[in-house]
């Protein structure tokens, strides 16, 4: 935008509700990733029912905060895409020359 125009306020809440699902997803998967770390040791160290625990209440943590980013996130996606001119629809021709 420029300096002299106002900043539409549906531009800003749909910046702030991407943001706020990119960080959902960060920490969604970043919750994941740790899950794996938290099994490998423990599969390789032998470790206690503690890190089982810890495994399972990461991926648990992960799913919950994942599935609303995804969910928030792919909306906001095909907005954007459709205010600067672009379809996100793949049509019946594009999947038959694949």
């Amino acid at each position: 935008m420029t300096e002299n125009q106002p900043e539409d306020p549906i531009l800003r809440s749909r910046e702030r509700a991407r943001s706020l699902a990119n960080l959902g997803k960060r920490c969604g998967y970043g919750c994941f990733g740790a899950a794996v770390i938290v099994f490998l040791f423990h599969y390789y160290i032998e470790g206690s029912s503690v890190l089982t625990s810890i495994t399972v209440a990461l991926l648990i943590i992960g799913s919950l905060i994942l599935a609303p980013a995804i969910i928030w996130a792919t909306p906001l996606m095909q907005r954007t895409a459709k205010t600067r001119g672009y379809h996100m629809v793949i049509s019946l021709q594009t999947l038959n020359r694949l």
